[in-house]
């Protein structure tokens, strides 16, 4: 996998959009591409980065909470966009706390139905 950079072939990118969510938005989220870290995925906004062409593996780093989602492997050809949506995971106890236990299954529901892969905190999903 090669490393993120200003790629050679400038319309080759990556875009993160990080969903808000009551639950750990003041959070600090990395974007993590083939394990360097390249930018931060701020709530309810993204990020867009240039890389090569190729295989690549994105992950989303929770500085606060010392987590990482799961990797997401993909492949670019030059001049294709992936983009991903990330979010903080359901949460039994904020949810529940946020908006009752319906807030907590409607938060769930919406992670199965968007794709998400889920670990620990946070869940990531390509965007089809």
């Amino acid at each position: 996998m090669s490393n993120p950079s200003p790629a050679e072939d400038a319309g080759t990118h990556v875009e993160v959009r990080r969903k808000f969510r009551p639950v750990g938005f003041l959070a600090r989220y990395l974007v993590l591409i083939d394990g360097v870290s390249v930018g931060e995925a701020k709530t309810g906004k993204f990020v867009k980065f240039s890389v090569l062409p190729g295989n690549h593996e994105i992950q989303i780093w929770n500085r606060a909470m010392r987590m990482c989602s799961e990797s997401v492997f993909f492949s670019l050809a030059a001049g294709q966009t992936a983009t991903f949506m990330c979010r903080s995971n359901p949460s039994v106890i904020a949810d529940t706390m946020l908006g009752g236990p319906r807030h907590y299954l409607d938060s769930i529901r919406e992670v199965k139905r968007e794709g998400y892969v889920v670990k620990g905190g946070i869940a990531v999903s390509l965007v089809k």
